[in-house]
């Protein structure tokens, strides 16, 4: 999926209305809320990444803690002070590096908080700030 202009299209329009936003809006937490209750999670609609990653469901930060397993949500710090765009876990692994779904990102594993569309991304797991588990805990 792409998007068709900035931060525009049919298919972003639908997951900014979907969260609560408004078109122009970044939207990679707006996705995020839409694939967690399409999912069947009932859980809370989130426009700023950082409110993901509360003490209550951070799982993993820096390197430690539990295991982040797929549907996990990973959050990135680039720039600023607090975590500013997040995605969703397909593969934790044991290596370096982790596959994730992001929407407002580019492919290619390029650094873009404001992006192009929906990609499959392989992330080095030392850009992640922390994990979140929303699925066995959707209460906010």
């Amino acid at each position: 999926m792409r998007e068709v202009g900035n931060n525009a299209g049919p298919q972003v329009e639908k997951y900014q209305r979907f969260g609560g936003g408004r078109k122009g809006d970044a939207w990679c937490s707006w996705f995020v809320t839409w694939c967690v209750r399409s999912a069947g999670v009932l859980t809370a609609k989130f426009g700023a990444a950082r409110s993901w990653f509360d003490k209550r469901h951070v799982i993993w930060q820096q390197s430690r803690g539990t295991t982040p397993r797929p549907g996990d949500l990973v959050g990135y710090q680039w720039g600023g002070s607090h975590i500013n765009h997040v995605g969703i876990i397909e593969r934790w692994g044991t290596g370096a590096t982790c596959l994730t779904i992001e929407g407002n990102t580019g492919g290619g594993r390029a650094l873009l908080r404001e992006g192009q569309g929906v990609f499959r991304n392989w992330r080095d797991k030392r850009q992640v700030r922390a994990v979140a588990d929303v699925i066995s805990n959707p209460k906010y």
